[in-house]
């Protein structure tokens, strides 16, 4: 697997991430809607008194 991104102006963007270890954002903001395919291990998101855990296979998707 590589790390990759594609863009197509006026459409959106893709990107493959590879991760190992936690990442911790203590703050993001989102202009626009994101779309995560999580192919291994899992991604835990947390806003306000909410939480969503996402595993392989699962469609993570963040509204903007």
């Amino acid at each position: 697997m590589e790390r990759t991104i594609n863009l197509c102006p006026g459409i959106g963007a893709s990107a493959h991430i590879i991760q190992y270890t936690e990442l911790l954002f203590p703050s993001v903001y989102f202009e626009q809607p994101h779309l995560y395919l999580i192919q291994q291990g899992h991604k835990r998101v947390r806003w306000q008194q909410h939480e969503v855990v996402a595993h392989p296979g699962e469609l993570l998707i963040i509204d903007g």
